[in-house]
């Protein structure tokens, strides 16, 4: 009866610690009413237009980052965390909810386990670290640590940390950031294009040079490695914690941050 008693116990306790230091967060003030950027949708034409906007600024960034004999992304992991503490210098006058003192994120060591699970990152709300996969290809790295940093700020919601993360790293000083910034949020606009008007994102896709689309081949063949039921039924999971923490439509949230992109840049 003690044994039992002490694992309810301590569940109980976890659970609200867990609820006091992040769970609040999806029912605080959302990033979209702090800052007034609201998503919205938007026509195929619109969007093509933003997303050949994207593509345009990522070919003009993307000989400005190392490279190695294969011409894929080489910046070093240890520069592109250094560089962390200063990527949100560029938008603190637009949003200045977002202003906080950073600290680096952290690299995790079990970063295969991570991919494995199909995670890039997660924010430990207990020690309130940002914890990065350092195993998958390090040309979203950048982007995603900014997107975990948003997760700092209190702002629960997936969808605006990837808004918030494209907006930060494509205004930083580091070209690592600028690249990765606009990798990230022309993954998202391009996929939504795919499905709304794919000869017009046969155009868009065009206009990308060699170097970025072997970063997307290498980033897609990475994740392919783990497909399977591991990956499921770690999906599964995080998408019944989403909709559970208030996020109704699941990790299908992913995808709205196009809509606060149209709202942005379009």
């Amino acid at each position: 009866y003690r044994f039992v008693l002490t694992v309810v116990c301590t569940v109980l306790t976890v659970y609200a610690g867990f609820s006091l230091l992040w769970g609040v967060n999806y029912y605080a003030e959302s990033f979209q009413e702090q800052s007034g950027v609201y998503a919205r949708e938007s026509t195929p034409e619109e969007l093509a237009r933003v997303t050949e906007y994207f593509a345009r600024q990522l070919a003009g960034c993307a000989d400005q980052v190392q490279r190695d004999e294969n011409g894929l992304f080489a910046e070093s992991r240890a520069d592109i965390f250094a560089h962390s503490v200063r990527v949100f210098d560029g938008i603190y006058e637009e949003f200045p909810c977002l202003v906080m003192e950073d600290r680096v994120p952290k690299g995790v060591r079990f970063s295969t386990a991570l991919s494995a699970m199909d995670f890039t990152g997660f924010y430990f709300p207990f020690t309130g670290e940002a914890n990065l996969n350092i195993d998958s290809p390090a040309c979203y790295l950048p982007s995603t640590i900014a997107h975990e940093m948003a997760h700092q700020r209190g702002i629960a919601s997936e969808q605006e940390c990837n808004f918030i993360a494209i907006a930060a790293s494509t205004t930083a000083q580091s070209p690592a950031y600028r690249y990765s910034g606009w990798l990230m949020g022309f993954t998202y606009l391009s996929n939504a294009l795919y499905r709304a008007d794919q000869e017009a994102w046969k155009q868009v896709r065009m206009l990308l040079p060699d170097t970025v689309v072997a970063d997307l081949r290498d980033n897609s063949a990475y994740w392919a490695e783990f497909e399977g039921p591991v990956n499921d039924a770690a999906q599964k999971v995080y998408d019944s914690f989403l909709k559970s923490s208030g996020e109704s439509r699941g990790t299908q949230s992913y995808g709205t941050v196009v809509d606060m992109l149209m709202a942005y840049y379009g």
